[in-house]
Order: structure tokens, then sequence, then C-alpha cells
């Protein structure tokens, strides 16, 4: 028995050589796994991140095109309801021309009548044999005739010893005068009116010139 115990000392000797190589091996291993495992859980999140930071960019512009795709539209819009105000401000110019227009064509037609009603008034009424009910019966109507016509903006333009203005007079007689001075009306040959201060017709008239 004494004889073989060396030789299991040193077999022993062998066996924990060999577990300690075993181990250090195996424990390089769980190292290098460990290193292998934090490396690829480094990649893996750089991958995680570029692929996020990919889709933030992505993201980023889809709201870029969609933020320009609603200014177009809200520009669209802006220019459509200019169209529209501006069509609408043309129709109700257009409009009241029209209705202004038609007022004029009716109411020069009254002017007519109102240049009758006139002479009739100045050669009818003055006559000693007319009736006085029936003069005024016709001043009644006169009268009336006149408030329609100044309820409707019509004015008599008052334009006797004023100066003459082509803009509202019209010369039908040239007449001399020394003593009224240029350009004064003498006469009124035909009433002149304004419809809310604006020429309906002008007045037809007699003027002065000095005598040299």
């Amino acid at each position: 028995m004494k004889e073989h115990t060396p030789q299991n000392t040193e077999n022993d000797s062998k066996f924990y050589d060999i577990d300690e190589q075993i181990k250090e091996s195996d424990s390089k291993e769980v190292k290098m796994s460990t290193k292998t495992t934090t490396m690829d859980s480094k990649s893996s999140q750089q991958n995680e991140q570029g692929e996020l930071e990919t889709l933030i960019e992505k993201l980023k512009e889809e709201l870029r095109q969609k933020e320009k795709t609603d200014q177009k539209n809200k520009d669209r819009l802006l220019r459509a309801l200019a169209d529209y105000e501006n069509l609408e401000k043309r129709t109700k110019a257009e409009r009241q021309r029209l209705l202004k227009n038609a007022n004029i064509n009716l109411l020069t037609k009254f002017l007519e009548l109102a240049d009758t009603l006139e002479k009739a008034k100045s050669s009818f009424i003055d006559s000693s044999n007319t009736n006085d009910e029936l003069k005024e019966g016709f001043l009644a109507i006169e009268r009336q005739f006149s408030s329609i016509l100044t309820n409707e903006g019509v004015k008599k333009l008052e334009c006797l010893g004023t100066k003459f203005d082509p803009a509202f007079h019209e010369a039908v007689f040239v007449r001399t005068d020394s003593g009224e001075g240029e350009d004064i009306i003498l006469e009124e040959v035909q009433t002149g009116y304004t419809l809310n201060d604006t020429l309906l017709r002008p007045s037809k008239v007699i003027i002065s010139k000095l005598k040299y």
C-alpha cells in the first residue's frame, strides 16, 4: 500500500490541474459570452435608437408636409373667400347701378310731367276766369306731385342770378347786358333738377354777356 501512495498523489495533482484548466476555460467562455452578450445588447440598443431616430425624422417630415398642405388649403380658402367677397361687392354695386339708372329713367319722365304742371300753373292759376275750387284742386295735385319727387331725392336747381356753371346749366341764349355782369343767369327756360346731389337734368338758361 505504501508503494502506491506517491502515484495516487501524482494522479490527483494531474486531475486537479485539469480541473483548474477546465474551470479557467469555462470562466473565459463565460466572460467572453458575457462580453458578447453585452456587445450584442449595446448593438441592439444602438440599432433601436437609430430606428427610433429614423422614425422621429420620418414623423417630423410628415408633419412638415402636413403643415404645408394645411397652409396651401388655408391659402386656397382665403382666396376663395376674397373672390366671393369681391363678387358680392360687384353684384351689389351692379344692382345699385341698375336700380339707380331705373330710377333716373323713371324720374326723368316724371320731370316732363313736372314741366307740364309748371306751365299749366303759370297760365291756368293766374287766369281770372278759373274757378277757385278748381284752382285749389290743381294746386293740391301739384303739391302732392312735388312731394313725391322730393321724397325720392329730387330737388330743383335754383339758378336765377347765379354764375353760369356748365356742370349744371345749359345756355340756350345769350343776352347782352351791362348791368348784371358776365355769364350771369338772367332767365330760366327749363328747370334743372338733381337726384341726391347728382345732376338729373341741367337747367336751360339765358345768360348775360357784357356790352363793350
